[in-house]
């Protein structure tokens, strides 16, 4: 699929599973299904195993939690890398079943919210999905979001920091580090 920042990332074309080595060549990681094959003649007898996300049906459905979870402005801020979670990540590992995030600012007691959570409490295992807001890495509002990631774990949250880029760049570590903690 790819090779960067010392991974190399195979995908499966038939169930979009990944496995991914390391620089020398060491498995990091082989996701369930990423040996499944279909021996077929022809190459058009194969069948897609898993959806994807370009499928109306789950882009609709992501689109459907967006409009009745997150207001217009969180939309505006936030829609996009949400929407990239939700087909992407979450959705694969959930069978695309999203009411069980719940969309919050985590603490209202500090300044201006630079984030939002998703929260997912389904214990013993509690989730918070920090996405980060244009500008919110800047030197000044790190301690802020620091201070904020320390409240939310201190309430029992693992927190999850995601931005759109890590989305895209680290989709295939991203969904077998929370396939493992799913389990």
């Amino acid at each position: 699929m790819n090779n960067e920042e010392g991974l190399y990332l195979y995908k499966n074309r038939l169930s979009r599973a990944e496995i991914a080595f390391d620089e020398e060549g060491e498995l990091l990681y082989c996701q369930e299904s990423a040996l499944t094959y279909r021996y077929s003649w022809s190459p058009d007898d194969e069948e897609e195993v898993c959806a994807s996300s370009e499928e109306p049906l789950v882009r609709e459905q992501a689109d459907e939690w967006l409009r009745r979870s997150l207001s217009s402005s969180m939309q505006k801020s936030y829609g996009d890398a949400i929407r990239r979670f939700l087909q992407t990540l979450w959705g694969p590992l959930t069978d695309y079943r999203f009411e069980s995030l719940k969309p919050d600012s985590p603490v209202r007691t500090l300044s201006a919210n630079p984030s939002l959570y998703l929260y997912w409490d389904k214990p013993p295992l509690r989730l918070a999905f920090e996405f980060l807001s244009p500008g919110a890495n800047e030197s000044n509002k790190r301690g802020e979001l620091r201070r904020r990631r320390e409240l939310v774990s201190a309430n029992g949250w693992t927190v999850i920091p995601l931005t759109r880029e890590a989305l895209e760049r680290h989709l295939p570590i991203l969904r077998e580090q929370l396939r493992l903690k799913l389990k």
